[in-house]
This record gives structure tokens, C-alpha cells and sequence, in this order.
């Protein structure tokens, strides 16, 4: 990971979303083996996770679920949703396009979507994992705002609770506290920690977690 933000740190920056994602996913700079979305989305990080999100849709009564960014569905498409609706979320046509061939049916479809400023489908739950690090403070507000006109209820993302104090994006990635300023999330519904292994164990923090969207405050 370290090597990746080196990389990417001066090149993206100032990128469009757009450009940004699809340059990572054109030229695999994430350096992912099993997954183009890289090593955190490999069926080992998101072991614990592909169990506990049944769990949590079960739950909360989860009809449909909005899945932001859905990535190429490496993990996901051995995750259980019954008769959960699924919808699929990423800013990079080429992924949308592959998971339409591949993965669209009944309960599963797929959309290009920018979710900082898109209307968003309406749904029960949105995951956005893996996404917020990447994106700097004036972009998080924007998609939390957009949360808050959209006609969804939860917010499943990721959070490092052991952060201390959080910083702006300088380069492609950072851990955030979301609990933490300039957020200041309120107490959470629900803490899954993904059991993460990265790094040599260095984010055994990291984890998904769950809010109700409206007591997020804005800034």
C-alpha cells in the first residue's frame, strides 16, 4: 500500500473522480492478484465481512442494497442476498459494463454512478467501503450530503477506530476515524471489524460501520 500511495501521490490529486478511478483500474495500480479492486476486496480480507452482511441486511430488514463502489464483485458475488435486491455502484464504465454481462439478473444490476454528486437509487442500505479514504474532506461532505437527499436509511462504510486524529488527503489513500473532526459521526448502530491483515496487521482496526444516515451531522 505504501508503495501504491508513493506512486499515485503527486499523479492523481487533482484528477477528476472519474479519470482518477479508471487510471487505477486501466492500469491495476492497486496492484490487486485476485481482485482489480485490490488486496482489500482478495476473499481473505473480506472473509468476515461476506458473513456478517447478511447478518446486518436480515437485521435491519434490508429490501434493497446499494453497493458503492461495487468494484468487479470478486467478493461479492459469493456473498448470500436471498431476496435482497442488489444494486451495484462504480464510476468506472468498464466495470459496470463487465458486471451487466456477467453478473445482471433479477435481483442484481448495475449502474455508473458518481456517488458524491448522482442521484443516488432509492434502497434501504448503502455500503460505501473502501471509498471515503479516497477521497478528500470537501468530496466526503459532498457524498454525505448527497446521502442526505437520497431515499436511503443506513450507511454501512469504513472506519479505523484507532485513529487518533485524521487528515486531509495528500495523496490516493488514508485511514479516517469517522467518529472523529472533522466528521464527528455519532454512535454507531453497528461495529463489524473486518479482521484485516494488511500491512503485516498494522489496520487490525479497520472496519464497517453502520449508521443511520440522517444522524450523521454535515459541516
Amino acid at each position: 500500500m505504501k508503495k501504491v500511495i508513493r506512486v499515485l501521490k503527486k499523479k492523481f490529486f487533482k484528477n477528476q473522480l472519474k479519470s482518477k478511478f479508471t487510471e487505477i483500474h486501466d492500469k491495476n495500480l492497486f496492484h490487486g492478484k485476485e481482485s482489480i479492486s485490490g488486496t482489500g476486496s482478495d476473499l481473505i480480507q473480506t472473509a468476515i465481512i461476506s458473513v456478517e452482511i447478511p447478518k446486518l441486511l436480515l437485521k435491519y430488514k434490508v429490501t434493497a442494497f446499494v453497493d458503492a463502489p461495487c468494484g468487479d464483485l470478486f467478493w461479492m458475488q459469493h456473498v448470500e442476498f436471498e431476496n435482497t435486491k442488489y444494486i451495484g455502484l462504480d464510476i468506472v464504465d468498464e466495470i459496470i459494463s463487465k458486471n451487466q454481462e456477467t453478473f445482471n439478473k433479477k435481483h442484481k444490476t448495475f449502474e455508473v454512478k458518481d456517488i458524491v454528486k448522482d442521484v443516488l437509487p432509492k434502497s434501504d442500505l448503502i455500503m460505501i467501503r473502501d471509498c471515503w479514504v479516497h477521497l478528500s474532506y470537501e468530496d466526503i461532505v459532498k457524498c454525505i450530503h448527497n446521502l442526505k437527499r437520497s431515499e436511503i436509511k443506513y450507511v454501512l462504510t469504513t472506519s479505523f477506530p484507532n485513529v487518533t486524529l485524521n487528515e486531509d488527503l495528500t495523496g490516493i489513500w488514508r485511514p479516517l476515524n469517522l467518529q472523529l473532526p472533522p466528521f464527528n459521526f455519532p454512535l454507531p448502530l453497528e461495529i463489524v471489524n473486518e479482521g484485516c491483515t494488511e500491512d503485516n496487521g498494522k489496520y487490525t482496526d479497520k472496519s464497517l460501520i453502520l449508521w443511520d444516515i440522517q444522524t450523521i451531522p454535515i459541516y
